[in-house]
């Protein structure tokens, strides 16, 4: 797949509704406008304990060869900060590549 591809994850948490998710997906597409990057898709994780979509997510990237990922907050990883600070870590050596999160200051990179 092209190098200027990204795609997005999103957990939809507690009191998210359709709109918030619509936002959200907004919200990861500026972010990948804003670096010149493609957003191919974004995998939406429909219960808030689950990470089914996560590890779904992925697999497509590393059948696809999509070396970045892009996600609205670290809460979507895990809703302890540590913890999705390390969870940001291991995505991104899963998939030998960076992990954003679109609401940092400048979009930092793993």
């Amino acid at each position: 797949m092209d190098g200027d591809v990204i795609v997005g994850y999103l957990r939809r948490l507690d009191g998210v509704d359709d709109e918030a998710v619509r936002q959200l997906v907004r919200t990861l597409r500026d972010f990948a406008d804003l670096k010149g990057l493609v957003l191919t898709m974004v995998f939406v994780e429909r219960e808030p304990g689950r990470t089914s979509t996560l590890g779904t997510m992925t697999r497509y990237c590393l059948r696809h060869g999509v070396r970045r990922v892009v996600v609205p907050s670290g809460l979507h990883l895990n809703r302890l900060p540590g913890l999705a600070f390390l969870s940001r870590e291991l995505l991104a050596q899963s998939i030998g590549g960076q992990v954003w999160i679109a609401t940092e200051g400048e979009g930092e990179d793993t």
